[in-house]
Order: structure tokens, then sequence, then C-alpha cells
């Protein structure tokens, strides 16, 4: 993004050649091509939306490695059944925003 938003702050490219190139939504780079341009000085944040990884990669692939094995065995679960194990892990694994105060 960085490097994209550069080429077009610089000339080197338009908005939508510049897309193309690093395969980014173009809103998206006119959006923090404008904000460049109105302050230098911006940084690029990537951390957007409400939502945040709970599990660690590792965690993740735990999880999903179990979802598998069980469903192999004719035992699926549901998503309310998916969602309680989801935050029975992340209770057992100390996950910081499901700490008991």
């Amino acid at each position: 993004m960085e490097r994209a938003v550069a080429a077009v702050v610089s000339g080197a490219m338009g908005c939508k050649k510049a897309s193309i190139q690093f395969q980014l939504p173009q809103t998206t780079l006119e959006r923090y091509v404008k904000k460049r341009r109105t302050d230098p000085n911006s940084v690029i944040d990537k951390t957007a939306g409400k939502y945040h990884c709970v599990f660690t990669q590792d965690q993740e692939v735990e999880l999903v490695v179990y979802l598998k094995d069980m469903q192999k065995r004719l035992f699926g679960l549901t998503l309310k059944e998916l969602r309680k194990l989801a935050y029975q892990l992340a209770v057992r694994n100390g996950c910081e925003q499901f700490e008991e105060a």
C-alpha cells in the first residue's frame, strides 16, 4: 500500500494504473492518496475494521484440525456448538478479552 500511494503522490502513475499494478482496490487507494496529500506525515494503518484475531495462528490451526477430525468421524458440530467450543478454547488459553475479572 505504501509503495502504491507513493507512486501516485509522486506522479509516477495514476490511481487506476497503480491499483492494477499493486493489486489494490482503486477506491481504497484513492482514499489513502487523498489522506497523504492533505497530511504528508500520515501513516497507513492496516488494522482497519472492528474485528480482530482472538487466537494465534497455531490455535486456529489446532481448532480447524479438531473440527475436521470430528467431521471425519461423522460428528459435525453446529454453528452454536462451534461458538461454544471457540469460547471455551479462548478462556482456557487465557485470551485477553475473555479473562474473568
